[in-house]
């Protein structure tokens, strides 16, 4: 999985995120992220819910994420500052 954090101006695109083994753990966690963008982001084995999870990332850009999940299962999003 990713975890990013402190950072500026990340870009995941054309980015395919599989587990060998099945994990618990959140594939995707962003953490004061400013100028995030998520293009073609494709997660086939999360098992979890969310697949993303959005701290303090202020207008994040998220296009064509695919994952196993419901829709509204996808991203969870906490307030920014």
């Amino acid at each position: 999985g990713m975890y990013v954090r402190h950072a500026r101006n990340i870009t995941f695109k054309n980015v395919t995120v599989r587990y060998t083994n099945k994990d618990f753990r959140i594939p995707m966690i962003f953490d004061d992220v400013a100028g995030l963008s998520l293009q073609n982001v494709n997660i086939p084995t999360v098992d979890t819910s969310p697949a993303i999870l959005l701290h303090q990332v202020p207008k994040p850009v998220i296009k064509h994420v695919k994952t196993p999940l419901q829709k509204t299962e996808v991203v969870r999003v906490f307030p920014t500052k």
